[in-house]
């Protein structure tokens, strides 16, 4: 089935010990057509930071119930890459 990837804004996070935050954004390769990172927003357990995660990483999407389940701890997200929108994150064109 296709799904638009907006649906996915807003849906939880979740690490494979706990819920970790929520998707804030998706970087998106419009030369590969490909989701290149999701940017997780870390909420109260980390204020005011987001992370790049990898789509690699996750394990499932559950649309029913708006999770993004994880394979990573909620460690490994702790030590993600912060979002820094004033550095570019490919070559530049």
């Amino acid at each position: 089935m296709l799904r638009p990837l907006n649906r996915l804004l807003h849906f939880t996070l979740c690490a494979t010990d706990s819920a970790t935050g929520g998707i804030h954004n998706l970087c998106f390769d419009d030369h590969q057509w490909t989701v290149r990172y999701v940017v997780a927003d870390t909420r109260r357990w980390l204020p005011g930071r987001r992370v790049l995660i990898s789509p690699i990483s996750v394990r499932d999407i559950d649309w029913r119930r708006h999770r993004l389940d994880l394979d990573l701890t909620k460690e490994r997200i702790r030590k993600s890459p912060d979002v820094n929108t004033d550095k570019p994150r490919g070559p530049s064109a």
